[in-house]
């Protein structure tokens, strides 16, 4: 009687888990599919924009100018108010190179698809190295239904750093360590902070997963430097990547900016128009 009722509440809770699966998707492609899937919007076309200059062989030193990318926008007739490369990495607009092909609308739809399956090799991913089961790791997945319907409804690259990071892990686990730091390494020169992991290895010792990350990383510095151009390269070291990380590349007192710069703007830093009343003024 005792095995007959845990069947009975293993095959209720696993009903449970179907039905929240099959709510979180709905709402998922009512709230963020269907409405990138129709529109342009941001942030898809700033990297559409780079990547076909990269493949129409313009050169690339002035993807950080503001003015000259509208006008490079208002040239090919993108239906989009504002572009602009700024924070972004002269390497995140490589995985829409193949897509630059198409016009920037039916690039966006593929690159949507493409992020479907990034979000299904993450989940297998983690299904292979965890004990959870694919329901549940669905169901934790779609809980972050809006980052997820943010990333598809303006086409951003978050998606595809989280396939890498969860690909990085699964190899980790199974002792495949260059295969983790290469990973890791590309992860990071699309968002800088996949790098941090490097950090993480050397503080736990691994010095043999740290060096992957490294090693690496300098390899994909070496090919961008040979294919981007060093200027490129060296602006984004020098002006864009610091700007960066104070926060200070848009608003840097913007409740809506998911960022810790942003947050320590916001609560400590006075500023008369942006922000006249932070929690504690202490710059220190």
């Amino acid at each position: 009687t005792m095995s007959s009722s845990s069947a009975t509440f293993r095959s209720h809770f696993r009903l449970k888990e179907t039905l929240a699966i099959v709510i979180l998707a709905g709402l998922l492609l009512w709230k963020g599919i269907i409405p990138g899937w129709r529109i342009l919007n941001t942030d898809f076309p700033n990297y559409y924009l780079v990547a076909r200059l990269m493949r129409e062989g313009y050169n690339l030193d002035r993807i950080y100018d503001w003015i000259w990318l509208q006008r490079v926008k208002d040239h090919w007739g993108l239906d989009q108010t504002l572009v602009g490369f700024a924070g972004l990495t002269p390497f995140s607009a490589l995985p829409v190179l193949p897509l630059s092909f198409c016009s920037a609308l039916a690039a966006k739809r593929l690159w949507i698809l493409a992020n479907l399956l990034f979000m299904y090799g993450s989940v297998e991913c983690l299904n292979r190295v965890s004990a959870l089961g694919r329901r549940r790791i669905w169901v934790l997945f779609l809980l972050a239904i809006y980052p997820l319907r943010t990333s598809f409804l303006y086409g951003q690259m978050h998606l595809l750093v989280l396939f890498l990071l969860a690909l990085a892990y699964f190899f980790h686990r199974r002792d495949k360590q260059i295969a983790s730091g290469a990973c890791l390494a590309i992860a990071g020169m699309l968002k800088v902070y996949p790098l941090l992991f490097a950090g993480y290895f050397l503080w736990k010792g691994r010095k043999r997963e740290a060096a992957a990350v490294l090693c690496s990383m300098l390899l994909l510095m070496g090919v961008g430097y040979l294919w981007i151009g060093s200027h490129v390269i060296q602006t984004y070291l020098t002006e864009v990547l610091p700007r960066s990380l104070q926060g200070e590349v848009l608003d840097p007192y913007s409740a809506r900016a998911a960022s810790g710069a942003a947050l320590f703007h916001r609560l400590f830093i006075y500023e008369p128009q942006l922000n006249p009343h932070p929690a504690f003024r202490s710059p220190i």
